[in-house]
């Protein structure tokens, strides 16, 4: 809780219907491909939102998202990375070990909670982690207004 303060991070829950939910899932999956070395696991580009429908969402407004997707050892590290935007987000499909964040008094990690969209400052590193549960599927955001 102290962590979610201290770094600004924001959660909302129950997102979208579980209809919205099941066709962004479907729709997106198609695009997912190996985008370079320094993109972990499978991505889509980062227009997603104009190759698919995409539901709207309330809580802010974004110009890129991208499907992320992560499972057993694979990959095999983490990557820890930053944004150019001031805020940033991340839906969860499901449950899932989260996100980790480097913070100012170090490392902590937020549990996934599926349908809910974490945000936090573009600037605070972080990175998904090592995957020992399971596939791991989230779309990230970069926010222009919250």
């Amino acid at each position: 809780m102290l962590n979610k303060l201290l770094h600004g991070i924001k959660i909302y829950k129950n997102v979208f219907s579980t209809e919205q939910k099941t066709r962004l899932f479907c729709d997106a999956l198609d695009h997912l491909g190996s985008i370079s070395d320094a993109h972990p696991g499978l991505q889509t580009r980062n227009n997603l939102h104009h190759l698919i429908h995409f539901p709207s969402i309330k809580y802010f407004t974004y110009n890129e998202c991208w499907m992320n997707y992560t499972d057993v050892n694979f990959p095999d590290s983490e990557a820890w990375h930053t944004h150019h935007t001031k805020r940033v987000g991340v839906y969860y499909f499901s449950d899932c070990p989260g996100t980790i964040f480097e913070g100012k008094f170090g490392k902590f990690q937020l549990k996934g909670v599926a349908n809910s969209i974490i945000t936090f400052p573009g600037n605070l590193r972080h990175t998904a982690p090592l995957n020992k549960s399971g596939a791991r599927y989230t779309i990230a955001f970069n926010i222009l207004k919250e």
